[in-house]
């Protein structure tokens, strides 16, 4: 299972991704970016989105090298 959890890591990061890049393209008045806490601003909601997408990121690589070591 240990071996599972980086791998698991990296395709929820991507998909936090592709999901903030799909709401990124559609024109709304209000982003939700987690829970209840919404944004107009597309480009705050984009960089947050990446943000997030990077730490899972990070913790899956990092989980990887672990497992190799």
């Amino acid at each position: 299972m240990k071996k599972l959890f980086p791998y698991l890591y990296i395709l929820f990061g991507l998909y936090i991704l592709v999901e903030g890049f799909l709401q990124y393209f559609q024109d709304k008045e209000l982003y939700l970016i987690i829970f209840s806490w919404t944004t107009e601003s597309k480009y705050l909601f984009i960089l947050i989105k990446i943000l997030f997408a990077c730490i899972f990121f990070v913790g899956g690589i990092n989980g990887l090298k672990k497992l190799k070591e």
